[in-house]
């Protein structure tokens, strides 16, 4: 999960958490200079499909935090944001 801005590199194919789908890695680096890492990487990839933030009153504990959808493990994911937004946790 990455917060896009102008002008940044996120590293693919690079740098890269993830595997082609036939098992090998896309790369040996996950990381390297010049280059925006990730907030959030899930390994394996869960085939996202799906994001939202929520900003209800029922769980007053998860407003602002984030919600995804994984295909391959037919799941939810939290990413527990701080108020800066910045990640505390991810919980499946």
């Amino acid at each position: 999960m990455n917060v896009i801005a102008a002008g940044k590199n996120y590293g693919w194919p690079e740098a890269t958490f993830s595997f082609e789908y036939s098992g090998p890695k896309i790369s040996d680096h996950t990381s390297l200079p010049g280059m925006v890492d990730p907030l959030v990487a899930w390994t394996p990839c869960p085939a996202p499909c799906g994001m939202a933030f929520y900003s209800g009153d029922k769980y007053p504990k998860w407003k602002g935090d984030v919600f995804s959808g994984g295909l391959a493990g037919q799941d939810v994911r939290r990413v527990d944001l701080d108020d800066q937004g910045r990640v505390l946790g991810s919980l499946s």
